[in-house]
């Protein structure tokens, strides 16, 4: 009888042991798993940030295109611009030294130093009021361009 009680014994130790051997492989089994998840969410998690880094950097580039473009469109516009001022300001001294009255074709007699002071202080004013006008036309449609 103690011989079966022995033998039980170590069957019941040995039971043990395998059920608690079963029960470490599951949890490595689990644990595996979890690792493979974590490793998963965290290779998608690095793509979403790629996938963001690269959106961005084209939203960069985008704005510096368009930042460009307006430079140009702005540089265009002072120089078209100084170009109508700069033919303003020829056309005024045309007139200014041939001024031809109606039915008559000579040129009027060259004016005294004073008078020719006051034209030529008007003319300087016409062209500065339009230099003005552009300026501010410019800085409207600067002003809608960005909004």
């Amino acid at each position: 009888m103690p011989a079966i009680i022995i033998v039980s014994a170590i069957l019941l130790i040995l039971t043990g042991i395998l059920v608690a051997g079963v029960f470490i492989l599951i949890q490595q089994k689990e644990h595996k798993k979890k690792l493979a998840l974590a490793a998963q969410l965290e290779k998608e998690e690095e793509e979403r940030r790629k996938e963001k880094r690269k959106k961005r950097a084209a939203e960069i580039e985008k704005a510096k295109r368009r930042k460009k473009e307006r430079e140009e469109r702005r540089r265009k516009q002072r120089e078209e611009d100084a170009e109508m001022v700069m033919k303003f300001e020829d056309y005024l001294k045309t007139q200014m030294e041939t001024q031809i009255q109606p039915g008559n074709d000579e040129p009027m007699p060259k004016k005294s130093a004073t008078t020719a002071k006051d034209d030529e202080v008007l003319k300087k004013m016409g062209a500065m009021n339009l230099a003005v006008d552009l300026m501010a036309k410019n800085e409207e449609a600067e002003e809608k361009e960005g909004q």
